[in-house]
C-alpha cells in the first residue's frame, strides 16, 4: 500500500466543511485543466484522467482518523484566478486542488499496488 501524504488547496464553496488547517482523505484524484473545464481543450480518449483510491485503504484511514472524504483535482499549475478555480472546481467535480497526487496515484497503479491519500489543507485556492 502507497499512502500519498500532501497539502492541497481548498476550491472556493468547499471552505465551508473543508477548511484550511484541516486534512481530508481522498477518495478519487481527478486530473484537470483549466482549458478543458472552460470547455476550450479536452483530453484524447487513451490519456487517463481518473484515479480511485482504494476502497478498504480509504475508508479504515477515513475511519481511524475522523477525517471527511474529498476529491482531489491534480493540475499542472496553481490556480490564481478566482474565477478559474471556480469554475474548475464547479466542472470538475473536486473539492481541492493538489500538484502531485494523481502522478503518484498513477505510478501506484501501474505498480498494481494500492494506492491512498491524505492531503492537508494549507490554503484557498485563487487569489
Amino acid at each position: 500500500l502507497v499512502v500519498h501524504v500532501g497539502t492541497a488547496g481548498v476550491y472556493p464553496g468547499r471552505a465551508r466543511e473543508l477548511a484550511v488547517g484541516g486534512a481530508v482523505v481522498c477518495g478519487r484524484i481527478a486530473l484537470v485543466a483549466p482549458e478543458v473545464a472552460a470547455q476550450h481543450a479536452y483530453v484524447p480518449g487513451p490519456m487517463p484522467v481518473d484515479v480511485a483510491c482504494d476502497v478498504r485503504a480509504t475508508r479504515a484511514l477515513a475511519k481511524a482518523s475522523g477525517l471527511p472524504l474529498a476529491v482531489a483535482g491534480n493540475t499542472l499549475a496553481i490556480t490564481s484566478h478566482a474565477a478559474v478555480a471556480k469554475l474548475v472546481a464547479r466542472r470538475a467535480g473536486v473539492d481541492l486542488e493538489n500538484l502531485e497526487a494523481f502522478a503518484v496515484a498513477r505510478a501506484a497503479a501501474v505498480a498494481r499496488v494500492r494506492f491512498a491519500c491524505v492531503l492537508g489543507i494549507a490554503n484557498a485556492v485563487g487569489p
